[in-house]
């Protein structure tokens, strides 16, 4: 994962700091799976059931959750309001972090009816897209398209009012060339980007590198939570996040919120699922379920920059599986498992590896 000279303001170079070098695959074929490829409309199912999920989750448990009970709420101008920022805006921001984190994939919002012109289609592809789901929701718009002087594959996803703050939002914005939105209208498109390889006339990518894309998304999602919400929050007095956090009106842990867009995800028909483990864990559930899972714990504890790979077979199936480290990225993350009543270790510091985050996805044989 690369360092970024040039960021867009400073909450973005406070991400980036927090984030760190990565850990993405170093590019090279794992011998084992150079015999597998995925289709690169697959992947970008993959990566989109992720962006959605963690979209999801995050409208539903902390933004409408909050302010049905009265505790803060969103706004456009969520820093000087002391404020949740919208769900269109935590997905802007998760996308500009991803897109800096050296992977090669990044994701936009954008609309033919955008409050802001820099949130429309900048190109005439995206136009398309964008009007093809329009009409047909349930259906990617897919193609190849020049980035300079490289070739990527884009998709684009209907974006749809997941919320009533959403419709709300566009209906009363003083800018809004539309106001007649209601609950589940499409009211744009996600524009989804990666490169991918050329071959026998068809898309592919590795196995490897879609589990890195699916990564970046992950943890610039949980990077975005963790600093933007969850610190900031707490630092200004205005909410605080714990464990019990329905009973007690606060913010999920930024944990939680992983493993929440991570059951979601599971839930989807596309076989992609995602979850927390650890060495160390509060509660059993979330210690390594299988041989896999515990090598691939221990060996991203000792080497918290390369995943750990491999791959089982699931009936006629194959799985890809990747353990990624999981780092202490909040002082929330920190005071919670060093203080817990059922936590086997209380010696962690900001940036420690306090697990993984493994990944699993169906693969095929080309």
């Amino acid at each position: 994962m690369k360092r970024t000279s040039v960021l867009y303001c400073g909450i973005f170079v406070a991400l980036l700091i927090m984030i760190g070098h990565g850990n993405m695959s170093s590019g090279a074929e794992n011998p084992i799976t150079n015999q597998f490829r995925i289709p690169a409309g697959e992947a970008a199912n993959y990566i989109h059931t992720v962006i959605r999920t963690n979209r999801t989750v995050y409208t539903k448990h902390v933004v409408e959750w909050l302010q049905e009970n009265a505790v803060v709420a969103p706004a456009e101008q969520w820093e000087e309001q002391n404020a949740l920022p919208l769900p269109a805006q935590m997905l802007l921001y998760s996308g500009l972090v991803a897109a800096e984190t050296g992977s090669g994939v990044s994701y936009r919002l954008a609309s033919l009816w955008p409050i802001y012109p820099k949130n429309g289609p900048a190109t005439d592809f995206e136009r398309k897209g964008l009007e093809a789901v329009a009409k047909d929701p349930d259906q990617p718009y897919t193609g190849m398209v020049k980035r300079g002087p490289h070739h990527v594959f884009q998709a684009i996803y209907s974006d749809r009012a997941v919320s009533n703050v959403c419709v709300s939002c566009h209906n009363g914005h003083e800018r809004s060339p539309r106001r007649d939105y209601k609950l589940n209208d499409v009211m744009g498109g996600i524009i989804l980007s990666f490169p991918v390889d050329e071959s026998a006339d068809k898309l592919w990518v590795n196995p490897e590198t879609v589990a890195d894309y699916i990564y970046s998304v992950i943890h610039a999602d949980r990077a975005v939570y963790a600093r933007l919400v969850v610190d900031r929050l707490q630092q200004k007095g205005v909410v605080f996040a714990d464990e019990d956090w329905k009973r007690k009106k606060a913010l999920p842990l930024p944990a939680q919120m992983l493993l929440y867009a991570g059951q979601l995800a599971s839930e989807a028909n596309d076989g992609v699922s995602y979850r927390l483990a650890s060495l160390w864990p509060m509660y059993p559930k979330n210690g390594p379920a299988t041989d896999f899972e515990r090598e691939g714990l221990e060996a991203v504890a000792k080497d918290p920059d390369q995943p750990y790979t491999g791959m089982v077979k699931q009936g006629p199936h194959h799985v890809f599986q990747a353990v990624y480290s999981d780092r202490a990225v909040s002082t929330v993350c920190v005071s919670c498992h060093n203080g817990h009543e059922l936590s086997p270790r209380r010696d962690y510091k900001l940036n420690d590896v306090m697990g993984g985050i493994i990944l699993r996805f169906p693969i095929n044989r080309e």
